[in-house]
């Protein structure tokens, strides 16, 4: 199978520093992998780059089989990828349902009116779809601003889906989070992916939990791919602990 994301000597350099440094990466359909590294490795950049916040300065990416590379962050919204922050963004004085159905709409005018005339229970069926996925349902009527910060994060996922993502970038989803909840979060994305036609791609840290739920990873050190393959022989290659400590491997 073709993968969803696919980059091929992908390059970002900020003057003299080259942030992504020829990155080949493919990310599988229908898969959690994992984007691993230091703090510096230029993780962050290569996401940035992938979801069209900063311009690439050479290489390809292809999603879904178009090259999607010069194409501004809106227009690969529409095609179906969706980030998600390590702060989440929501509207924290619109209630948990009402996050959702604005998620799905995403032109402005009077069309916009028209058409939730015609879509408004369809649209509401579907957000209490998403919910009951991710346990959410029973929160539908509170305000964003108080769920729980693991929650925050299940909701923004949530709007992705809303919003038809078929890939989700996610920046530390368990930053911040409860062990407890941290597992309960990826189990829920590892059950979504059952439900769904969705992929999900996580730049992590917390290696002793996320390792758990992912099918493959990629290492960063000084904007390069290091390492790829299996999450736990990844994290134990000998250059991949190096680049964590700083230092060679006594």
């Amino acid at each position: 199978m073709d993968p969803i994301l696919k980059t091929t000597g992908l390059v970002k350099a900020f003057g003299g520093l080259v942030a992504v440094d020829h990155v080949d990466m493919e990310v599988r359909r229908n898969t959690i992998t994992l984007l691993i590294g230091p703090n510096g490795s230029g993780k962050t950049t290569l996401i940035n780059v992938v979801t069209g916040i900063y311009p690439a300065d050479s290489g390809r990416i292809i999603f879904e089989g178009r090259d999607i590379t010069y194409m501004p962050p809106h227009a690969r919204a529409r095609l179906g990828i969706s980030r998600t922050f390590q702060n989440p963004r929501l509207f924290p004085r619109l209630t948990v349902l009402e996050n959702m159905l604005v998620s799905a709409y995403r032109d402005v005018g009077i069309d916009v009116l028209r058409r939730w005339v015609r879509e408004e229970r369809e649209l509401v069926r579907r957000a209490f779809s998403i919910l009951r996925a991710l346990r959410l349902d029973e929160h539908w009527h509170k305000w964003a601003s108080d769920l729980s910060g693991g929650q925050m994060k299940l909701l923004e996922i949530g709007r992705a889906l809303m919003m038809g993502a078929h890939l989700i970038i996610m920046d530390e989803p368990l930053a911040g989070v409860h062990p407890s909840l941290a597992h309960e979060i990826l189990g829920r994305l590892r059950e979504t992916i059952g439900r769904a036609d969705v992929t999900f791609l996580l730049v992590e840290h917390r290696l002793d939990i996320a390792l758990e739920y992912a099918d493959y990873a990629y290492a960063m050190a000084f904007g390069k791919i290091i390492s790829q393959g299996d999450p736990r022989k990844v994290v134990s290659e000998p250059i991949v602990v190096e680049s964590y400590l700083g230092r060679p491997i006594a």
